[in-house]
């Protein structure tokens, strides 16, 4: 739909204003809860060409410990560890340390999205896959914030394949997945 241009003295009404919250920024596509691996199937589509997901997480069993992401075709995840590019970079809370910088050049499967402390508190992440449905390389940023660290995460995948789904895994954990879609113009 083409975007209406209002001039001065012109009346917005409610049908007006009805389609330009349809039409918001974010779509809301699906949520669910967060175990220690849930798969979202086909929730990437055309309809869409980058997506954001939003985690919340309540509680973890211990350990620090990681949280993955693993773009799906159907219920299959991409799996080989080649595929994968990634980096990113923390630094604890109470002024520690200087960031710690880390990568993954093919290192391991999967893409870091998040990670917990260790001690079971709850966090927070937020990441945007851009392309996962195009047959063209698949980008993802993350930013997270635990119980003891904020950080910043980003990569690729080297091939295009077309993806349909994500899945993400980690420890034992209780919270909320939301998947929203970026609205084209």
């Amino acid at each position: 739909m083409a975007i209406k241009t209002f001039t001065m003295g012109e009346t917005l009404t409610a049908a007006d204003t009805n389609t330009y919250l349809a039409n918001a920024g974010w779509n809301y596509i699906t949520s669910g809860a967060l175990s220690s691996a849930v798969n979202f199937v086909g929730c990437f589509s055309a309809t869409y060409t980058n997506y954001r997901v939003v985690c919340t997480i309540d509680s973890h069993s211990g350990g620090a410990a990681n949280i993955f992401a693993f773009p799906l075709s159907g219920t299959t995840p991409n799996t080989t560890a080649a595929n994968y590019k990634s980096s990113g970079a923390e630094q604890p809370y109470g002024g520690g340390s200087a960031f710690t910088v880390f990568g993954n050049d093919g290192a391991s499967a999967g893409w870091s999205v998040g990670r917990l402390a260790g001690d079971g508190s709850s966090a927070i992440f937020y990441s945007e896959f851009l392309n996962p449905f195009a047959s063209a390389r698949t980008f993802y940023k993350s930013e997270y914030v635990d119980g003891g660290y904020s950080g910043r995460l980003g990569g690729l995948l080297t091939v295009t394949t077309s993806y349909d789904g994500i899945r993400f895994t980690g420890p034992t954990m209780t919270g909320t997945v939301t998947i929203y879609g970026y609205r084209k113009a």
